[in-house]
């Protein structure tokens, strides 16, 4: 049984990119996502604004400021308000892939709308690890792009996984193809 042809479409594991979008001679050097931790990540003011809402309305009711049933839908919409925000950080999450090619560092998102931020490996000087004490303790950090003038670019690499070792990558590669 014969193969059938490519498609059209080069596939960057789970997010299809069509040809157009690599240039003539691009190659693909290293794809990934954001770590699943990116999902508590960027959920975390909501979580923790959620936390508080409900821990007031909990106090206030102690206070008597507040019924028991008003304590009640405070925590429900508190509670409600996370758990949105969840769903909506899983679609962020499963849209995203960070593209490092011999020409560009790409970001691409599918959610709700496509995007695609790239920079020119010949604009940067190079990439560095970002990560607090809590992005550490997880095993995780953010990949942030520095160009000729020292400034960052926007489209950094949020809560990638061993970002020493990404970060590695994205140097020699900085190194090995800017022109």
């Amino acid at each position: 049984m014969s193969r059938s042809p490519q498609p059209a479409a080069a596939l960057i594991d789970d997010i299809a990119v069509e040809d157009k979008l690599l240039q003539d001679g691009e190659i693909v050097v290293l794809s990934i996502k954001p770590s699943p931790w990116f999902v508590v990540w960027i959920s975390l003011p909501v979580f923790l604004t959620a936390a508080a809402a409900a821990a007031g309305a909990a106090l206030a009711e102690r206070w008597g400021l507040l019924t028991h049933s008003a304590t009640v839908y405070w925590a429900c919409s508190a509670a409600a308000a996370a758990a949105a925000r969840l769903v909506v950080s899983v679609g962020q999450w499963m849209s995203v892939r960070y593209v490092l090619t011999n020409l560009r560092v790409l970001r691409l998102r599918t959610f709700i709308s496509a995007g695609v931020s790239e920079l020119p490996l010949s604009s940067l000087t190079e990439a560095a690890v970002a990560a607090g004490p809590p992005q550490r303790l997880v095993g995780v950090g953010d990949i942030a792009f520095l160009d000729r003038q020292g400034r960052i670019y926007e489209g950094l690499w949020a809560c990638v996984t061993r970002p020493r070792d990404i970060c590695q990558v994205v140097n020699e590669t900085i190194r090995r193809y800017r022109m």
